[in-house]
This record gives C-alpha cells, sequence and structure tokens, in this order.
C-alpha cells in the first residue's frame, strides 16, 4: 500500500533540496569568480620594457652620441622603483658594438647586493637586446638598480648616452608604466660592480622586463 506524504514533510523536503542547491551553487559561483580572477590577472598583465620606452618616447634614436672605444671601462646604471610589485624576468642594454657580449646587472640599492645579472649579445646596435634570467621578485616602492658594463675582452666598447628630443636639461624622475627612474650612476670599472658616483645627466641604457604581479 502506497503511503501519501504528508505535506509539511514534503515541505521540508523541498526546502533541504534548496537549501543544498543554493550553498553548491554559490561554493562553485566563488570558486568561478576567485579563478577567472587570477587567470586573467595572469594573462592580461603586460609587460613593461622602460628603458627602452623612455629612450624611444624622450630621446632621439637614430643620432645617439656614442662614446667611441677606448674612452674608459664602466659600469653604467639607473636607480628605480616600482609602484606595483611583480617580476623580472630579462636583462638587456642597448650597445654600441655589434655581436659583442654585455653583463648587465640587478641591485638592491640599499644593501648594494646583486639580485642577478646576465651576459647579453647585442645583434642590433641600434636596438636594445635582452636575456632572459631567473624571475626576480620586486617590492613595491624599493629602489633598485639596472646597470651594465661597457667592457669587452678588458677594454671599454664605448657607450650610449640618449639625448633628449627636446633638446631641454634631463630631469629625473622619468616614469613608464609601473616604472619611475629616480637617477643614475656609474664607476669606473672593467668588471661588473655597484655603481655608487651620482650623475644625473643621463638614462643608462640598461634595461629589464617587468610584468606587474
Amino acid at each position: 500500500m502506497i503511503k501519501i506524504l504528508k505535506p509539511i514533510f514534503l515541505l521540508s523536503l523541498l526546502v533541504v533540496f534548496i537549501a543544498i542547491s543554493c550553498t553548491k551553487t554559490k561554493v562553485d559561483t566563488v570558486t568561478n569568480i576567485i579563478t577567472d580572477t587570477i587567470t586573467h590577472h595572469i594573462i592580461d598583465t603586460s609587460l613593461e620594457t622602460p628603458a627602452y620606452s623612455i629612450i624611444a618616447k624622450f630621446s632621439l634614436i637614430d643620432t645617439l652620441p656614442v662614446f667611441p672605444v677606448g674612452s674608459g671601462s664602466y659600469e653604467i646604471g639607473s636607480e628605480f622603483y616600482a609602484s606595483d610589485s611583480g617580476v623580472i624576468t630579462r636583462l638587456g642594454c642597448l650597445c654600441p658594438i655589434k655581436d659583442s657580449t654585455y653583463k648587465v646587472s640587478l641591485w638592491d640599492f640599499n644593501s648594494n647586493t646583486l639580485l642577478a645579472s646576465a651576459n647579453v649579445t647585442c645583434a642590433d646596435s641600434t636596438h636594445f637586446s635582452y636575456t632572459s634570467i631567473t624571475p626576480v621578485y620586486i617590492t613595491a616602492n624599493k629602489s633598485y638598480i639596472i646597470s651594465y658594463n661597457n667592457t669587452v675582452s678588458g677594454v671599454g666598447q664605448g657607450y650610449y648616452f640618449p639625448s633628449l628630443k627636446s633638446n631641454s636639461a634631463l630631469a629625473f624622475p622619468f616614469s613608464d608604466g609601473s616604472i619611475t627612474f629616480v637617477n643614475s650612476y656609474y664607476v669606473s670599472s672593467t668588471s661588473s660592480v655597484f655603481p655608487t658616483i651620482l650623475d644625473n645627466n643621463y638614462i643608462a641604457p640598461a634595461d629589464f622586463v617587468f610584468q606587474v604581479k
């Protein structure tokens, strides 16, 4: 004999079913939103090559003044900070001598600690060249220096000092995207060392690839 369920019991079952369904839907929705947000953030974050961009915007790329081979061996760099935390994945430079290999270095500005370095071979002396590194995490609003040494086989291979298109005096800070260049430094050296002498007349032709994370 089939028993007829009472309306109150049926209503209770319906409420339980709806509650379970709603809870599952809510959890799935939250999970999907979190997943989509993270995926979207990683995929859509643009790469930044700040020195290249700033030099291209403000400088006469085709008429960069070149200090010739034999003019000295130097470590030339620029102090910078990022407005957002992120990672640096490649180091690069703009080199006056085609097919030469230069050492590019990333430093912690406050501790003078070397964070990463790379040998960069310039296939074209009029464009920046880059080499991949193990990603280095960059803290927002913390100061770093990106520099390169112009020495190849014991001889200073000359260097670029970008000129402003406006012919006006170079004035820091210079910003592009998340990156702001604050000062520039140099030191006379045939090997990679932390540059300590302040010289705010140029943006060093050393660069990096940065991604906000």
